[in-house]
């Protein structure tokens, strides 16, 4: 075997070093399967990139004989990070001295030929041809990210999907690079558990890094860095609920609060944000405001956490709830937990990183109805401003108890 690969490697002109290997964030992974052994076979592909500029020929050329049909073969193609198109070629070729008219040249046969965009970088498959059959795989490492291209801070419980690889290995912080799958394009996997299985602990903050490539030839596409934090508190219902104080509307008489339970406090290196929306009878959603516990205006009210026993805590919306006067009106808050120090985003209704957050239920703020009665006659003033007039109130009924 390793003499085999030796010749094979032997015909190569490579041009990829390991520290390219490491910083490229694009390559491909050329699998090259030998299917039958002649006196001379050979197969190449070759990677035109922007029309020819940074051409590259390696892949396995060579003899190939019978004792080796069968066999696959890998190499690491680099592609550099900025690129538009790459023309793909597949070259094949085999001969027999024995039998000089058994021959296979597929040399500019353009069924082996591939035009690949950077928009749709992908795996691609070549059918067998002359004594090779060979597997491009497109590695390009993809993982969560944020609207503006940002990797997304993960939380423990998180179940994620990376696509665009091969061999999958992760490294937790400065330890060793762990192997985590192979020979898989896509993998999905949970936080918790790669913590689990080296004993680390699931809170506070970490750094957990991914790379992906071909790992018995140690080549790997550019590595993605994540930060990992406790995960956001889980919403357990509201409390202390005070709803507007009159029937009608005076913004300025709405002293309108409400409480939020929640499943846990925020860690020492953690931030709470907070947003609360509200959503007309239209469907609109409409931001009024985002606090933190970590105000980034110096004066903007603060958000408390209380401590309500139990292992849950809480937090009262620190400004009053504003009117709204539409039937089918009503609230709900989003929010998440941040590191301390990052500055969140200004999330809007058409925002989808915001809408991936901890979404509590939905919740009104009533008015108290209008007192309606009937009275009738009883006795009128027996003098002027001495007020003893009288009349007796029946079929009270409406309006709000206090609280």
């Amino acid at each position: 075997m390793d003499k085999i690969k030796s010749i094979l490697c032997g015909f190569l002109t490579c041009f990829i070093s390991e520290g390219n290997a490491q910083s490229s964030e694009y390559a491909y992974l050329v699998e090259t399967e030998v299917t039958k052994g002649l006196h001379r076979n050979y197969g190449q592909v070759k990677l035109f990139i922007d029309s020819g500029q940074n051409t590259q020929t390696p892949s396995h050329a060579g003899h190939a004989f019978l004792d080796n049909v069968g066999e696959v073969f890998f190499d690491f193609l680099t592609l550099p990070n900025t690129w538009s198109y790459i023309d793909i070629s597949v070259e094949n070729h085999e001969i027999s001295l024995l039998d000089p008219t058994s021959q296979c040249d597929t040399f500019n046969d353009s069924r082996y030929k591939r035009r690949v965009r950077s928009n749709n970088f992908t795996t691609e498959f070549f059918r067998e041809s002359c004594g090779f059959k060979q597997k491009l795989y497109a590695l390009h490492l993809e993982g969560p990210t944020n609207p503006d291209g940002t990797n997304k801070n993960l939380c423990y419980n998180e179940t994620i999907e990376l696509k665009g690889g091969y061999d999958w290995d992760y490294q937790i912080d400065t330890n060793g690079w762990e192997p985590l799958e192979s020979k898989k394009t896509t993998i999905n996997i949970n936080i918790e558990d790669l913590y689990t299985r080296l004993g680390f602990p699931t809170n506070g903050q970490s750094i957990l890094r991914f790379r992906t490539g071909h790992r018995a030839l140690d080549k790997f596409v550019a590595i993605k860095d994540y930060t990992v934090t406790t995960c956001s508190p889980k919403f357990e219902g509201y409390y202390s609920k005070k709803n507007y104080y009159c029937s009608y509307s005076r913004p300025d008489l709405d002293e309108g609060k409400i409480s939020v339970k929640l499943s846990r406090a925020i860690e020492p290196t953690e931030q709470l944000v907070v947003t609360l929306f509200y959503v007309d009878d239209t469907g609109l959603k409409v931001l009024v405001n985002q606090l933190s516990t970590e105000p980034i205006v110096s004066t903007d009210p603060e958000i408390k956490l209380n401590n309500l026993g139990g292992g849950k805590f809480g937090f009262e919306w620190p400004e009053e709830i504003p009117s709204t006067a539409g039937v089918g009106d009503h609230y709900y808050f989003r929010y998440q937990t941040l590191n301390l120090g990052e500055t969140p985003n200004q999330p809007s209704e058409t925002d989808v990183f915001w809408d991936s957050l901890e979404k509590t239920d939905s919740f009104r703020m009533d008015r108290p109805t209008n007192v309606v009665f009937s009275a009738k006659y009883k006795k009128d003033q027996s003098c002027f401003d001495v007020n003893d007039g009288q009349i007796e109130i029946y079929n009270a009924g409406g309006g709000t108890e206090e609280g």
